[in-house]
């Protein structure tokens, strides 16, 4: 499974061309930030046991968070969100759940599996395939298959936090291949390059408007 890291950088890069002219160094943060939520239930964990890849790794978490926003923002008289931060909020709050899904939940569940519909029906799951493109048949998908492992009661993905190897040592895992590593090295330009354009046109703005007072 992806560590953290690989998440929050795959939702830097989502972030970068999804927020578009709302893009600014706290809207980010922010979705960056909400890529790694899911992998708190670790800590749920402790209380619930089995339910780390579970209670924030279902499906229906960011089904929760999408039906959450469109009801203040579409359905209620005054939005909270849009009271709050404006047009601004609702796209950093959108960004963020298609972040969350994508860049954690979705890639989670070609990794060891998630426990897509946790706690209505208690299974893990696990899609694996290949999509090949062949010089002789076109574009074909070679083998799809979702594969049921356990439940919470007889599975478990274990951590830095909850896992000890046998000399005494806590791993917390950075970057497991070469490419994850090239993901996370991508993501940090991406982001650091729009942070870069993002506060150069902020500071023309500011001094065009101050030259324009005077």
């Amino acid at each position: 499974m992806p560590p953290v890291t690989v998440h929050i950088a795959l939702g830097g890069l989502i972030g970068a061309v999804l927020l578009a002219d709302h893009f600014d160094t706290r809207a980010i943060l922010v979705v960056m930030g909400v890529s790694g939520v899911p992998d708190l239930d670790v800590f749920v964990g402790f209380v619930l046991p089995g339910t780390h890849r579970a209670a924030l790794h279902t499906l229906l978490f960011p089904a929760l968070l999408v039906g959450l926003l469109v009801w203040d923002v579409y359905v209620r008289e005054e939005s909270y969100v849009l009271r709050r931060w404006g047009a601004y909020g609702v796209q950093v709050a959108w960004v963020s759940i298609v972040s969350m899904t994508l860049a954690h939940i979705v890639l989670d569940s070609f990794g060891d599996g998630i426990n897509a519909f946790w706690p209505l029906y208690d299974r893990f799951y696990m899609i694996s395939g290949n999509l090949v493109l062949w010089h002789d048949n076109g574009l074909a998908v070679d083998f799809i298959e979702v594969v049921e492992l356990g439940t919470t009661a007889d599975t478990h993905y274990g951590t830095g936090f909850d896992t000890v190897r046998a000399d005494g040592r806590r791993r917390f895992p950075v970057a497991l291949t070469g490419e994850q590593f090239v993901l996370m090295v991508a993501s940090c330009a991406v982001v650091t390059r729009r942070i870069i354009d993002d506060l150069r046109t902020t500071t023309v703005t500011r001094t065009a408007e101050y030259l324009s007072e005077d």
